[in-house]
């Protein structure tokens, strides 16, 4: 009876962790596809950074060119080189970003055929609230819950194993004697028989009766006992084992519970970490949309070059870039915070 409720058992966990499983093959791909889209973003960062060196160099060239050095100058080809390696970087990185979109569109089943990669990229990404990993329970740590069932499904098949074995016997016997020794008889007999092993000590005490072919209802009874030394080693070898593997289970619990206070710590410094990057970049952003409204004002008038309202324009469009990474990386921190503990009440809700 023991036997088949470990076996039950053991069947639901295996049922519940497909479940699990599948719950977090879902979870996976859509983390993936937010990095996969948090590497496109990256990129067109890049091409806006490399943009802004561009601006600055641009105007550092205008500087040289406006101090009258001669384009035969040391000074002039190095302001002019800066320059042109700028452009090339630039160019790199829009090439780059155009082959990941087209890459990444077609994982996505999207066909791609906007004339800059750039225009693929959604303008916003939707802000998502941070979960606090202390939402979860600590019990419902993967790594803890493992262990616990590991170490409670153990216990109970090692309870199964009992300490002692009972088999049973029967057979025919040709000319069983039985009798005194005055009085000796052979008949043949129908046997049957128990034995009972106290597996512990190796002693096997059995009980046997016959019973006589032409006597049936005359029957002799035999007891005996006796020692088997290799039931005694087994037993005490597999006694050390079981002791052994509870202490590794125990150690598997601490080890998962140790990890569980470091993911938490990991966690919470990230969050703390990624609300702070978001807000400093709010902050730039806000400062940026500003100076680039006026710097728009003063190029209208004449008061400044193209080149300084572009690289106003850049610093701008660098910090809404890093706006809308900043929400990727609060959904991905998200997702992988809830793959850290089971969400069996998730699983539950869907059935309903």
């Amino acid at each position: 009876m023991e036997k088949r409720k470990i076996a039950l058992l053991e069947s639901e966990r295996e049922l519940l962790e497909a479940q699990r499983s599948l719950q977090d093959g879902f979870l996976s791909a859509e983390t993936e596809f937010y990095k996969s889209l948090k590497t496109l973003y990256e990129i067109a960062a890049s091409i806006v950074q490399e943009e802004k060196n561009l601006y600055e160099d641009k105007l550092l060239f205008e500087e040289t060119k406006a101090k009258g050095y001669s384009p035969t100058s040391t000074k002039y080809r190095l302001a002019q080189s800066e320059v042109l390696n700028d452009e090339h970087k630039v160019e790199i990185y829009k090439r780059k970003l155009e082959r990941e979109t087209r890459i990444f569109a077609s994982k996505c089943g999207i066909e791609f055929y906007q004339d800059k990669a750039e225009n693929f990229l959604p303008s916003e990404i939707p802000e998502v609230t941070a979960i606090d990993v202390h939402e979860f329970k600590k019990e419902n740590y993967k790594e803890i819950q493992n262990a616990e069932w590991e170490k409670y499904i153990n216990t109970l098949k090692r309870k199964a194993d009992k300490s002692v074995s009972l088999s049973a016997n029967a057979g025919f016997v040709l000319d069983k004697r039985s009798g005194n020794s005055s009085n000796y008889s052979y008949a043949d007999s129908l046997t049957v028989g128990i034995d009972y092993t106290w597996n512990s000590t190796g002693l096997v005490f059995s009980a046997d009766a016959f019973f006589p072919i032409e006597n049936f209802s005359n029957p002799s009874c035999e007891l005996g006992i006796s020692f088997a030394p290799n039931q005694f080693l087994i037993e005490r070898n597999s006694t050390l084992q079981e002791k052994q593997d509870e202490v590794q289970e125990d150690i598997a619990i601490k080890e998962a519970e140790q990890n569980y206070l470091t993911n938490v710590i990991s966690q919470k410094s990230e969050l703390t970490d990624l609300l702070w990057e978001k807000s400093e970049n709010l902050e730039s952003f806000d400062m940026y949309t500003q100076l680039e409204k006026d710097m728009a004002t003063y190029f209208a008038k004449g008061l400044i070059s193209e080149s300084e309202y572009k690289s106003a324009q850049v610093n701008r469009e660098n910090y809404r870039i890093q706006l809308l990474i900043n929400n990727l990386d609060l959904i991905i921190y998200n997702n992988e915070t809830k793959m850290l503990f089971t969400r069996d009440e998730e699983l539950q809700h869907e059935k309903k």
